[in-house]
């Protein structure tokens, strides 16, 4: 059986969504199980884009995982099937430490304070990823806004992410959200790559 260590928070409590096909619950990661689980589902989601991420560092980036994801200014969210306690998705939430969006200049994530020269503080979105045989659900929405009522409760001012311009569904999705497109906010080899933003 899956079981998350510890009681969600309110905030986590209130993005329970139930769907026609069955209810599911979006809980904080915190067991060695639940890591375990979320670094399975991201080698998943990566190798289905179908792109080398070594440029970002993703290989230290899952071996020192959850790393920059972990509390108090990162979050992993999962998103658990109710009756079969399935992980369906995952989510995740790191501090960004801007140095000059406007001239983009690569930003760099770090486990600490993180206010701009503007005084605000940013956050990124990273690895929204849930399982091809439970799309449909409104899983993926479930899982953003429940990280979006993280990155509030957490006293950050702007999410960030950045996404591939063919993957459409997961771009409607932000911007319906209210995720606007942005300048790039780091240097990537891949020319379509998008960047959008929200002010939190």
């Amino acid at each position: 059986m899956h079981k998350v260590d510890g009681s969600p928070d309110d905030y986590l409590q209130r993005a329970n969504t139930i769907s026609k096909k069955g209810a599911f619950t979006i809980q904080p990661a915190r067991s060695e199980r639940d890591i375990q689980v979320t670094t399975t589902l991201i080698k998943a989601y990566t190798a289905s884009l179908g792109v080398d991420l070594a440029f970002q560092g993703f290989q230290d980036e899952m071996a020192s995982f959850p790393g920059k994801y972990s509390p108090p200014n990162g979050e992993i969210l999962l998103a658990i099937d109710d009756a079969s306690e399935e992980v369906l998705g995952c989510i995740c939430l790191r501090p960004l430490v801007p140095k000059n969006f406007s001239s983009d200049k690569t930003v760099t994530s770090v486990p600490a304070n993180n206010s701009a020269n503007n005084g605000k503080r940013y956050c990124e979105m990273k690895r929204l990823y849930v399982l091809p045989s439970t799309r449909g659900r409104g899983v993926g929405k479930a899982l953003v806004l429940a990280l979006l009522q993280v990155a509030r409760d957490r006293g950050y001012d702007e999410m960030r992410l950045d996404t591939l311009r063919h993957m459409r569904a997961p771009i409607e999705l932000y911007r319906s959200m209210g995720f606007k497109d942005i300048d790039k906010y780091y240097e990537t080899p891949l020319d379509n790559t998008v960047f959008l933003g929200l002010e939190l």
